[in-house]
């Protein structure tokens, strides 16, 4: 069954960045997060059953999450883990 994944990159108010990043963890369509330094403060890949779905999470749950300022996304077009992944 193929999933419908998309990277997020989400803005967070200053010193909320741990608070969003450990209760986005949780999150079952939440494939990988990290919290990162630069133009961002966390990216994370989620992975939904449906097109409709995975916007769902990201409009409802983690552009509403406390802390969040802003969010950019970028849906996969196509992917595959490589003989390097782990």
């Amino acid at each position: 069954m193929e999933k419908y994944q998309g990277f997020v990159a989400i803005n967070v108010d200053s010193g909320e960045g741990l608070n969003v990043y450990n209760h986005l963890k949780k999150r079952p369509e939440v494939v990988s997060i990290y919290l990162v330094a630069g133009q961002y403060d966390i990216m994370l890949m989620a992975e939904s059953a449906t097109s409709e779905s995975l916007a769902d999470f990201i409009i409802q749950e983690v552009q509403n999450t406390k802390g969040v300022v802003a969010t950019m996304t970028c849906m996969v077009l196509r992917g595959e883990k490589t003989a390097f992944s782990t």
